[in-house]
Protein backbone atom coordinates (compact mmCIF):
# COMPACT_ATOMS: atom_id res chain seq x y z
CA UNK A 1 0.00 0.00 0.00
CA UNK A 2 1.00 3.93 -0.73
CA UNK A 3 3.25 2.27 -3.39
CA UNK A 4 5.30 4.70 -5.18
CA UNK A 5 4.06 7.91 -2.86
CA UNK A 6 6.35 9.33 -0.53
CA UNK A 7 4.79 7.54 2.27
CA UNK A 8 5.36 3.79 1.15
CA UNK A 9 8.73 4.04 3.15
CA UNK A 10 7.54 5.40 6.51
CA UNK A 11 4.12 2.69 6.35
CA UNK A 12 6.51 0.20 5.35
CA UNK A 13 10.32 -0.07 6.26
CA UNK A 14 10.41 2.94 8.51
CA UNK A 15 12.25 3.55 11.73
CA UNK A 16 9.88 6.31 13.99
CA UNK A 17 11.85 7.85 15.92
CA UNK A 18 10.62 11.56 15.94
CA UNK A 19 7.58 13.01 16.78
CA UNK A 20 7.55 14.71 13.15
CA UNK A 21 7.99 10.85 11.46
CA UNK A 22 5.05 9.54 14.01
CA UNK A 23 2.91 12.54 12.28
CA UNK A 24 3.86 11.31 9.27
CA UNK A 25 2.98 7.49 10.08
CA UNK A 26 -0.21 8.93 11.36
CA UNK A 27 -0.71 10.52 7.40
CA UNK A 28 -0.16 7.57 5.43
CA UNK A 29 -2.98 5.94 8.18
CA UNK A 30 -5.15 8.14 6.92
CA UNK A 31 -4.67 7.06 3.25
CA UNK A 32 -4.92 3.38 4.22
CA UNK A 33 -8.21 4.01 5.89
CA UNK A 34 -9.19 5.55 2.46
CA UNK A 35 -8.24 2.82 0.85
CA UNK A 36 -9.74 0.57 2.74
CA UNK A 37 -13.46 2.57 2.96
CA UNK A 38 -13.39 3.34 -0.59
CA UNK A 39 -12.61 -0.80 -1.31
CA UNK A 40 -15.36 -1.56 0.97
CA UNK A 41 -17.98 0.96 -0.92
CA UNK A 42 -17.00 -0.70 -4.02
CA UNK A 43 -18.22 -3.77 -2.49
CA UNK A 44 -22.04 -1.90 -1.29
CA UNK A 45 -20.86 -2.64 2.21
CA UNK A 46 -22.70 -0.30 4.57
CA UNK A 47 -21.31 1.81 7.41
CA UNK A 48 -17.84 2.05 6.64
CA UNK A 49 -17.93 5.41 5.89
CA UNK A 50 -19.42 6.14 10.19
CA UNK A 51 -16.11 3.93 10.79
CA UNK A 52 -13.43 5.62 8.77
CA UNK A 53 -14.58 8.83 10.20
CA UNK A 54 -14.07 7.27 13.88
CA UNK A 55 -10.84 6.02 13.05
CA UNK A 56 -10.13 9.54 11.35
CA UNK A 57 -10.90 11.21 14.84
CA UNK A 58 -8.94 8.97 16.47
CA UNK A 59 -6.05 9.59 14.01
CA UNK A 60 -5.93 13.47 14.93
CA UNK A 61 -6.09 12.84 18.33
CA UNK A 62 -3.08 10.84 18.30
CA UNK A 63 -1.02 13.65 15.90
CA UNK A 64 -2.09 16.00 18.97
CA UNK A 65 -0.44 14.44 21.38
CA UNK A 66 2.40 13.28 19.39
CA UNK A 67 2.75 16.65 18.40
CA UNK A 68 2.56 17.16 22.39
CA UNK A 69 5.92 15.73 22.71
CA UNK A 70 7.85 18.28 21.14
CA UNK A 71 7.57 20.62 24.12
CA UNK A 72 10.38 20.05 26.64
CA UNK A 73 7.25 18.78 29.24
CA UNK A 74 4.30 17.06 27.74
CA UNK A 75 1.24 18.23 28.43
CA UNK A 76 -0.72 15.17 27.96
CA UNK A 77 -1.27 13.03 30.92
CA UNK A 78 -0.02 9.49 30.47
CA UNK A 79 -3.48 8.01 31.37
CA UNK A 80 -4.98 10.55 28.63
CA UNK A 81 -2.38 9.03 26.40
CA UNK A 82 -2.48 5.72 26.64
CA UNK A 83 -6.28 6.14 26.19
CA UNK A 84 -6.29 7.53 22.99
CA UNK A 85 -4.13 4.88 21.72
CA UNK A 86 -6.51 2.12 23.12
CA UNK A 87 -9.31 3.96 21.33
CA UNK A 88 -7.53 3.87 18.42
CA UNK A 89 -6.99 0.38 17.97
CA UNK A 90 -10.26 -0.20 18.91
CA UNK A 91 -11.73 2.31 16.37
CA UNK A 92 -9.19 -0.04 13.68
CA UNK A 93 -10.76 -3.19 14.61
CA UNK A 94 -13.63 -3.14 12.85
CA UNK A 95 -10.90 -2.67 9.50
CA UNK A 96 -9.45 -5.59 10.36
CA UNK A 97 -12.34 -7.64 11.13
CA UNK A 98 -13.20 -6.94 7.38
CA UNK A 99 -10.28 -9.22 6.17
CA UNK A 100 -10.92 -11.98 8.33
CA UNK A 101 -10.68 -14.48 5.55
CA UNK A 102 -7.41 -13.38 4.72
CA UNK A 103 -5.62 -13.61 8.19
CA UNK A 104 -2.37 -11.78 6.63
CA UNK A 105 -4.41 -8.30 5.86
CA UNK A 106 -6.03 -8.86 8.93
CA UNK A 107 -2.92 -9.01 10.68
CA UNK A 108 -1.33 -6.33 9.24
CA UNK A 109 -4.31 -3.87 9.59
CA UNK A 110 -3.83 -4.64 14.05
CA UNK A 111 -0.63 -4.08 13.74
CA UNK A 112 -0.75 -0.90 12.57
CA UNK A 113 -2.39 1.01 16.05
CA UNK A 114 -0.16 -1.26 17.94
CA UNK A 115 2.93 0.13 15.94
CA UNK A 116 1.64 3.95 16.88
CA UNK A 117 1.14 2.82 20.66
CA UNK A 118 4.82 1.61 20.24
CA UNK A 119 6.12 4.62 18.59
CA UNK A 120 4.70 7.02 21.76
CA UNK A 121 5.62 4.84 24.26
CA UNK A 122 9.50 4.62 22.93
CA UNK A 123 9.07 8.64 22.36
CA UNK A 124 7.26 9.05 25.59
CA UNK A 125 10.23 7.25 27.23
CA UNK A 126 10.74 6.61 31.30
CA UNK A 127 6.69 6.50 31.71
CA UNK A 128 5.34 2.65 32.56
CA UNK A 129 2.68 1.36 30.55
Amino acid sequence: MLKDTNLEDILHNGSIKTPHEAVLFLNALDYVVKEWNQAMNNFSVEGTDDVASEIYSQLIFCRMIFADLTSHEPQTPLLEAIKCMKDLKQSMMTMAKSYARTPSLAHWYLSLPVRVENYYHSMRGGSQW
